[in-house]
């Protein structure tokens, strides 16, 4: 028997890993081929944190990092992303490796969380049988893991969630809370983002609990409330508290981006979609490239679903309970179809693609419950008894969702809804298949059918998710290899010290192992260095709206890039070099690889320079005004840096088109503020197409090219939509104002050295006293300066940079140390808790006994 459980409980696991690997190798991704993973996120974000967190173990961890945007704080992006343990996993492997690293991650979450399945049903139901793994093997692989399994970081909130459901029942009878709160502790850590999901979940199953075991009028006073949910408080609260380490810095950190934007229509009554979802119910129905916008993944398997339904049709299971489990189901449905409550379960903010996080919690109750019916079933019973019931209502609903999905789109005006399943026919023709096989091995116990059904059950999961992935457009692990050790070594040469610089680098699309248009958003991860681009969830506000002023372009509030060169953006943000797949006009490379192009940006002259003035508010969509103050309050010159284009009379027979003439020599610029640039298929100057590394959806700054004084310029929109040129700004940066700046401010810039980001040291050479010095660093309050080693104040300046006072002239010594108080605090919480628990288990709880029990 021991053998038997072993070998069981070893098939929870093994079974989804065997699954996945098949998975893997029918599409031939690494290691079992040449193919990899890396699109979406998990090309943009995950591969290149992942090289950030080996780095913590190489060379210790840093709180502040110079990769994370043009520079700020981890913890952040930590807490949000880092802390599952099966990270571990890319230890074993090479930066160049990663993504194999990442498949393995995936393959070891969705394999770990049948076992844990597999632990609660045994333990809730008493029973150890193969049919259990069925039940299991479904839940490593339902709607969720199909869509979701790419955002890896979010399946850990899947492995417990089965213990923290089974410690909530061992603590609703009043058994131990320490299973709860040790697993329910373990989730909020891993992703605090599905941890407070589980949170929600953790107090309506409590509900759901408790009304169960307490049918009398009198459990609900609220004085008997408080005696009986007192503990699910306690251990709850503690268990949330004690994470404090990890929520108050990432949750500090969340606060400062865009997404605690207030949209009052997340807020409102309506339903997001009618009968249309039940189609989810069936296999086939999630593609990769509706990943953004769908309806709930409620998928679990169709013999699954067969048996939930059929869980209300049983005699056998007590009417309460049943009302009770219908109660629960609806509650998490409604939460998915009421936009009001769909953005509650979302930390109040509106998911901005991914849609329906929580749905995971649905395919476990829905799972939970078709064992109990499992269980439930005789010998005795008709072929139309519950079985034959539930196939029915269940083709039903398959049917009904198909018939909705050809109003619906139009009558909730969603995107949601893509259209009926292609393999419909084949979910109808696997439920009554199911329903044959339920029948016939109720009436003969033979071991073969359970085999049989097991078989064609794994076979239908594995094809679901392997179906899902055939749309991803699979980039090649021998390319991305190749081109990873060549960009690594370059860039390694051009960081070749410690002192601080950024770096506008960009990559070979032909050549870097992806399938799909990889815009560098997180390189400076995966190749360490300082870099003027980010794509992650945790991006700070005022950051980036500061860049936007300034130019920079960004696609939405999680992302931005530097596009097209510009001097002043170079000085301002100590852009030393470059690196681009296609060679710039007018400029001499310094370096050439196979597929790239190295240029050094003479306007970058260090991290620091002194101001004139800084009595400076950036403007909304002025940015070549901007930067013209800017650079006023470094250096002024009355006859100013830019110089505005005059604009010709437009003729009548062009439309979507702008005539200039320059007024000086140099750059010209363009920033159309009034332009919806989604709409515009090329933009033309001169007649030829301006052609920029990453596809512009919103606005920035675009370098039109160089020009000579009175030079006429043609610039012209391509597009099916008449666009507004309104407030544009286009001006000529006038080379010989820039050039004399560069040249009396050279000798005065500050450059910053150290080995870590958090910690910076410098020469300040000022001439005169209390002169005021911008650092290119995002402003921070947990940023402290010191000069000459006497603390001075910080402040922040040209939107959200950083600026200090130099009291005196004369040379000084600059020190700057990052020491943010959240994570201290944070820590000093945790550790309050851990004593307080530690202590009561410890002392308190054996001197109460001893006090009960003088033998004890």
């Amino acid at each position: 028997m021991t053998k038997r459980r072993w070998l069981q409980g070893a098939g929870s696991f093994l079974v989804p890993f065997c699954i996945m690997i098949v998975i893997w190798q029918s599409l031939s991704i690494a290691p079992f081929g040449d193919h990899n993973l890396l699109v979406s996120d998990i090309g943009t974000q995950y591969l290149e944190f992942m090289s950030l967190f080996k780095r913590f173990f190489d060379e210790g961890f840093s709180q502040y990092s110079f990769s994370n945007g043009i520079g700020g704080s981890i913890a952040a992006l930590s807490g949000y992303y880092l802390i599952s343990p099966f990270n571990l996993i890319c230890l074993f492997f090479q930066d160049e490796q990663l993504p194999i690293a990442l498949i393995w991650i995936i393959t070891a979450k969705i394999a770990t969380m049948g076992s844990t399945m597999y632990l609660y049903l045994s333990r809730h139901y008493q029973k150890r049988t193969f049919a259990s793994l069925i039940f299991s093997t479904s839940y490593s692989l339902c709607g969720f893991v199909v869509a979701y399994s790419l955002n890896f970081m979010w399946l850990d909130a899947l492995i417990l969630l089965p213990l923290v459901t089974l410690g909530l029942e061992k603590l609703w009878r009043r058994e131990t809370g320490s299973l709860y709160g040790i697993s329910l502790f373990a989730t909020i850590v891993t992703n605090y983002y599905l941890g407070y999901m589980v949170c929600l979940y953790a107090v309506i199953y409590s509900v759901y609990l408790y009304w169960l075991a307490h049918p009398e009028k009198g459990a609900w006073k609220p004085r008997v409330l408080w005696q009986e949910w007192r503990k699910f408080i306690v251990v709850s609260f503690l268990a949330g508290i004690a994470t404090s380490f990890v929520l108050i810095p990432s949750l500090l950190g969340m606060l400062r981006t865009a997404k605690t934007n207030f949209d009052p229509s997340s807020f409102l009554l309506y339903p997001r979609f009618g009968v249309s979802s039940f189609g989810e119910l069936g296999i086939g129905t999630y593609h990769f490239d509706h990943r953004l916008s769908h309806l709930p993944t409620i998928y679990s398997g169709i013999l699954m679903v067969l048996l939930f339904i059929s869980y209300f049709f049983r005699k056998e299971i007590p009417r309460r309970e049943k009302r009770g489990s219908f109660c629960l189901m609806l509650a998490l449905f409604l939460s998915f179809i009421v936009q009001l409550i769909n953005t509650v379960w979302h930390m109040f903010q509106s998911p901005a693609g991914f849609p329906y996080r929580n749905v995971f919690i649905f395919s476990f109750l829905l799972i939970r419950f078709a064992y109990e019916a499992w269980l439930h079933r005789k010998k005795e019973e008709a072929f139309l008894g519950p079985i034959g019931k539930s196939a029915c209502v269940f083709s039903g609903l398959l049917l009904v969702a198909a018939i909705g999905m050809s109003f619906e789109s139009e009558l909730f005006e969603t995107n949601e809804i893509v259209g009926i399943s292609p393999y419909l026919g084949i979910s109808l023709g696997l439920i009554w298949l199911y329903a044959g096989l339920l029948y016939w091995s109720q009436k003969k116990n033979y071991r073969w059918l359970m085999v049989l059904t097991a078989c064609l059950t794994f076979t239908e999961l594995g094809f679901n998710y392997q179906q899902s992935l055939k749309a991803i457009p699979l980039g090649s692990q021998q390319k991305f290899a190749q081109f990873y050790q060549q960009q690594n070594q370059l860039i390694s040469q051009l960081n070749a010290n410690d002192t601080l610089w950024r770096i506008n680098e960009s990559t070979d699309q032909k050549n870097d192992g992806f399938s799909i248009a990889y815009n560098s958003y997180n390189d400076s991860f995966l190749y360490h260095f300082a870099d003027i681009a980010s794509y992650t969830s945790t991006l700070e506000k005022d950051v980036l709206d500061t860049l936007v002023n300034l130019g920079i372009y960004s696609r939405n509030v999680r992302r931005f890039t530097y596009v097209d060169e510009n001097p002043v953006l170079n000085l301002l943000l100590n852009v030393k070099y470059s690196i681009k797949s296609t060679p710039l006009e007018n400029q001499q490379s310094i370096k050439k690889t196979d597929h790239m192009y190295v240029y050094e940006n003479q306007e970058a002259l260090g991290m620091g320079l002194l101001m004139e003035r800084e009595d400076l508010r950036l403007r909304s969509k002025k940015v070549i005004q901007n930067q013209e103050d800017i650079l006023q309050t470094i250096k002024s010159n009355p006859y100013g840096y830019y110089q505005k284009a005059d604009f010709l009379p437009p003729a009548e027979s062009q439309s979507n088109q702008l005539e200039v003439e320059t007024t000086a020599s140099g750059e010209l610029f363009m920033y159309l503020p009034k332009v919806y640039w989604k709409n515009v298929d090329q933009l033309m100057v001169n007649g030829k197409r301006h052609s920029t590394a990453v596809g512009i959806q919103t606005n920035q700054l675009f370098n039109l090219g160089k020009f000579d004084s009175g030079t006429k310029v043609t610039i012209q929109l391509k597009g099916k939509r008449h666009f507004n040129f309104a407030n544009a700004e286009i001006a000529t940066l006038k080379e010989e104002p820039l050039q004399q700046l560069l040249a009396d401010e050279k000798d005065l810039a500050v450059n910053l050295q150290g080995k870590r980001d958090d910690r910076l040291t410098g020469t300040v050479t000022t001439k005169k006293d209390e002169q005021s010095l911008f650092l290119s660093i995002p402003y921070d309050e947990a940023w402290h300066a010191t000069i000459d080693q006497q603390e001075v104040p910080t402040r922040k300046v040209f939107g959200s940079f950083l600026a200090v006072e130099i009291p005196e002239k004369g040379q000084h010594q600059l020190k700057l140390t990052y020491r943010p108080a959240a994570p201290l605090i944070g820590q000093l919480i945790s550790a309050f808790v851990f004593i307080g628990v530690v202590g009561y288990y410890i002392i308190y709880k054996p001197l109460i006994k001893r006090k009960k029990d003088p033998d004890f």
